[in-house]
């Protein structure tokens, strides 16, 4: 059926029908007064013609043809299979099943299929990029369906709603609102938390040494509706078999600690588990598991100081009564005194990197760069072992604004803190003053002075406190905050003075008080040596994680996952222990499916003999790492342990918020997936499609143009001809 349509209204007829009257005028006047009449007729014959054909142009003139539609219109059913899925909270009539298994059995019940003769029905699953089950992406599920249909008519969004990759799904739902396809969502799951019994979190460290304390902190939360009294058990596969008994409240989160004291060296891998209950409903995160490589070593260590102050003295003492631990210490006085000597003094600074390389740790205390302190070359040599090497350093300063003149050497980067230059020699107070452990320094590894974060607390407040602090005025981005004064503060809040901070391989550490000496009042060396003896294993931590007498490899993240991108980081030694240049270095990794990728590691500048790869942890399990050099100079090997945690938790709730959100947008409709029925009858609801319509917009062609053009010349040149132009 074909029909003429135009643009044109009322005013328009009046409009045209008055200008082609005012030209038809000129064309009987001027035929009427003209010498040669055939002539002039030809003339305004051509230019009325072109009158006509430019109004006609105006009104936009179309030939529509209507078509009724004999293919049936799309509609697609897409389906969520990512890993959340797999969650088992769905009621089945007397059992608990999981959100996948409940979608699965709604799809087979056929309740759709009355859809089919009235839609070309399609269903199809969909997970995270390139279907990959460890991620969720709803957006690209939705843009691919919109795009890869031209006749989609509608579509049924079945999820639990949770979305870890790709684009906002609502953009998506414009898209489909502006293209009159509603989107109907069904939520599979439960949008609260059901019970269960979670191990959050395991800060075990990667390292440790024979015969010292490890402590391995764990988070673990009660989502049962009752308090529970637990048993966690921490064990190995060498008999090593520990329990710790916890009271959590229900709903609660809490924090403990297991402490571990090995015998012997090795690499001991670890279960950490809690008892499983009936209502629970997911029974696989009850454990978790991690590693622990034991050595027998000495941590060394480098503390430089001008005065022996009391911090100097007991920090000295406490470090050289650890048995695992090798302290030097080098003592500048001022520039009339004779240097500090005796039992592990240095007479200078190490000149040398190769000398300097064998510190795990360095302390800086009341010192800078003036006259018999160290030189700037010396701070340019203490940053590259840190960034080069993974070693620390522990920035203490002291009363005599020494500490200051750092800030024009190669350390500033380093600082955790932002130091107030206005008063160059600290603050002192007559009242003692606390330091207060922020949120994240309750249950860090540094400042676990009791074996449980519970009471850590409070044993720090009843710690003996301070009257001089360090003038900060602030922590610097990206440093971490453990402790602040307990009463002083400025625009910024709380004084910081506790304060950690990662810097290239290694970690940097600044104590803002010169008072830790007493904690030992009462006590004697209970609190004061343990801090101590952590701050030097945590701050050597980094780069005793995997090595050997010519290899230290240092990754990241420490604690790998499915997924991961790993960093490599070796620094390569000779056998004389100096730093091994110029080499040709290659890594080979060997995955848990026996697969192994090979590759040449880049040498970094600077002659600290670093390398750098990377390689991506598609699988979980135990991967192979052998580093050698090129003329086998050079042989390394390790392992690295990669959990199967994915950022598809499974147990968590599900988000019925992005599925209203994304129907509402849409003009669809959202319902739980149980009532597919009732999706299936606003569908049939839909009005039916309109016949297609075929316009040929006569005014928008090419010839219409061209006659246009063709009369307007024509009329150009007869004029011409008959001398009127």
């Amino acid at each position: 059926m074909n029909r003429f349509t135009t643009s044109i209204e009322s005013f328009d007829v009046i409009v045209a029908v008055l200008t082609v009257g005012l030209f038809m005028w000129f064309f009987i006047h001027n035929v009427r007064h003209a010498t040669n009449k055939t002539s002039t007729t030809i003339v305004e014959t051509l230019r009325l013609l072109l009158v006509i054909m430019i109004l006609g142009t105006l009104f936009e003139p179309e030939i529509v043809k209507t078509e009724e539609r004999k293919e049936k219109p799309q509609l697609k059913i897409v389906y969520d299979v990512s890993g959340s899925m797999k969650t088992q909270d769905v009621l089945s009539e007397t059992k608990i099943i999981s959100r996948d298994e409940q979608v699965k059995e709604i799809l087979d019940s056929g309740v759709h299929e009355k859809l089919s003769e009235r839609f070309q029905v399609t269903a199809e699953s969909f997970a995270g990029d390139q279907n990959n089950v460890s991620s969720t992406d709803i957006s690209s599920s939705l843009m691919t369906t919109l795009d890869n249909s031209e006749k989609l008519r509608s579509v049924i969004l079945i999820s639990d709603g949770s979305w870890n990759e790709g684009a906002n799904p609502l953009d998506a739902a414009i898209k489909y609102r502006s293209k009159g396809v509603p989107v109907f969502t069904l939520s599979s799951g439960r949008d609260q938390y059901l019970p269960d019994l979670v191990i959050e979190k395991v800060d075990a460290p990667t390292f440790g040494l024979v015969n010292e304390k490890i402590l391995i902190p764990f988070s673990i939360r009660n989502y049962l509706n009752r308090d529970l009294a637990i048993t966690v058990t921490l064990k190995n596969s060498r008999l090593v078999r520990l329990n710790k008994t916890l009271r959590i409240p229900a709903g609660q989160l809490v924090s403990d600690s297991i402490v571990w004291q090995p015998k012997f060296e090795g690499k001991y891998d670890f279960e950490i588990s809690v008892p499983e209950y009936e209502e629970e409903i997911n029974k696989l995160n009850n454990k978790k598991v991690f590693s622990i490589n034991v050595r027998q070593e000495q941590l060394k260590v480098l503390v430089v100081d001008t005065l022996p102050r009391w911090e100097y003295r007991y920090l000295r003492n406490a470090l050289m009564r650890d048995p695992g631990v090798t302290v030097h210490t080098l003592l500048m006085h001022q520039i009339d005194m004779k240097q500090g000597d005796g039992e592990g003094y240095l007479t200078a600074f190490p000149e040398s990197r190769e000398e300097l390389s064998s510190y795990d740790v360095i302390f800086l205390g009341d010192i800078g760069t003036r006259q018999k302190q160290l030189k700037k070359e010396h701070y340019e040599m203490i940053r590259a072992l840190v960034e080069k090497q993974g070693s620390g350093v522990v920035f203490m300063p002291g009363t005599s604004g020494h500490h200051l003149t750092m800030l024009d050497t190669a350390l500033e980067d380093l600082i955790p803190v932002i130091y107030d230059e206005k008063s160059p020699y600290g603050k002192a107070f007559q009242v003692e003053s606390k330091l207060l452990l922020t949120t994240e320094g309750r249950d860090h590894l540094l400042t676990l002075l009791s074996d449980t974060p519970s009471s850590n607390t409070a044993l720090w407040k009843q710690l003996p406190g301070f009257y001089w602090n360090t003038a900060v005025k602030k922590a610097k981005v990206g440093s971490s905050v453990l402790a602040v004064h307990s009463s002083l503060r400025n625009e910024w809040g709380r004084i910081p003075l506790l304060v950690t901070r990662p810097y290239g391989n290694g970690n940097t550490l600044f104590l803002g008080t010169d008072n830790a000496w007493r904690w030992r009042k009462g006590v004697e060396d209970k609190y004061h040596y343990r801090f101590w003896g952590q701050v030097v294993r945590w701050m050597a931590n980094k780069r005793h994680m995997s090595y050997s007498k010519q290899v230290r490899l240092f990754y990241n993240p420490m604690r790998i996952t499915k997924g991961d991108k790993v960093s490599l980081q070796a620094t390569i030694l000779d056998k004389a222990g100096f730093p091994k240049n110029d080499g040709e270095i290659i890594c080979s990794i060997i995955g848990p499916d026996k697969s192994e990728h090979q590759f040449q590691m880049k040498e970094e500048d600077g002659g600290w003999g670093l390398y750098k790869g990377e390689f991506e942890a598609e699988e979980s399990g135990t991967y192979e790492v052998k580093i050698g050099s090129k003329d086998k100079m050079v042989t390394f090997e390790t392992t690295l342990l990669v959990s199967g945690e994915t950022v598809e938790k499974v147990g968590k709730p599900a988000n019925f918020d992005a599925l209203k959100d994304i129907a509402r947008i849409s003009n669809g409709a959202f319902h739980d997936v149980s009532k597919m029925g009732e999706v299936v009858s606003l569908i049939e609801q839909l009005p039916e499609d309109k016949p297609r319509e075929l316009r040929l917009r006569i005014w928008n062609q090419w010839w219409w143009g061209a006659i246009i053009v063709a009369l307007a010349g024509l009329y150009w040149v007869t004029r011409k001809k008959m001398g009127l132009v």
